[in-house]
């Protein structure tokens, strides 16, 4: 990276911080995003929801805590996946790339109804930070996109008009695996080229790592992870 590359991943990262289009509604973060020279030219990006409590609005790094290291649970299960196509999330592992992390909405919901999960953004939020992480697209300019979830599925559907994923992120995500025929078109749609802007990308679906009661999310993320595999030796 460049150092005015950085320099504008800088500037972004300081204007999100500051956005408080979302206000009271949502939880700025406590810092700014970091500028990642190995990420930003990964090849690939990963979005989830929106950022937890604790996490990267304290460390200013996706899926990491505020004293650097890789948190447990959810980020750990992601991590087993990333390591087979020689990725991480981990800033301590060796001899792996480090994709792009980003989110749909970037700041933090607050918690939700149910114990121990947050707030799902709504589509007004998620519509007022679109054009932040279309902004992040532009700069990276990625190759494979994965999608972390419903409310990642929903914005990206309705930046690029994708028609079937905008079919599934139509409805909760955790209902698709009860209906078959939306959950074979989720399968049968995997790696799908979409044109975002003036981006071409292959676009990936799984649910996000937190929900572990999601059925068969093994299979789908082993599956999503070895057609990634596929795409980058072949792109």
């Amino acid at each position: 990276m460049a150092s005015s590359d950085a320099q504008e991943f800088t500037r972004l990262y300081e204007a999100i911080h500051a956005c408080r289009k979302c206000a009271p509604g949502v939880v700025p973060s406590c810092v700014p995003r970091r500028a990642d020279e190995a990420a930003s030219g990964s090849g690939i990006v990963l979005m989830a929801q929106a950022p937890a409590k604790h996490g990267v609005r304290e460390s200013g790094v996706h899926w990491v805590d505020k004293d650097g290291h890789l948190k447990q649970g959810p980020a750990t299960f992601l991590d087993g996946y990333l390591r087979q196509l020689a990725y991480s999330v981990d800033p301590e592992a060796s001899g792996c790339k480090r994709p792009y992390t980003t989110n749909a909405l970037h700041c933090w919901t607050g918690p939700g109804e149910q114990p121990g999960k947050d707030r799902e953004p709504s589509d007004h939020e998620l519509q007022n930070c679109e054009e932040w992480w279309l902004k992040e697209f532009e700069l990276v300019r990625p190759k494979v996109v994965i999608l972390l979830g419903a409310p990642a599925a929903k914005s990206f559907a309705h930046a690029c008009g994708d028609p079937i994923l905008g079919k599934l992120a139509g409805k909760p995500f955790a209902t698709v695996r009860r209906d078959s025929r939306l959950f074979r078109r989720l399968l049968f749609s995997q790696g799908d080229v979409v044109r975002l802007r003036d981006l071409l990308v292959r676009r990936y679906v799984v649910p996000h790592p937190s929900n572990w009661q999601y059925r068969g999310r093994e299979v789908i993320y082993q599956q999503v992870t070895e057609l990634v595999s596929d795409a980058l030796g072949n792109g």
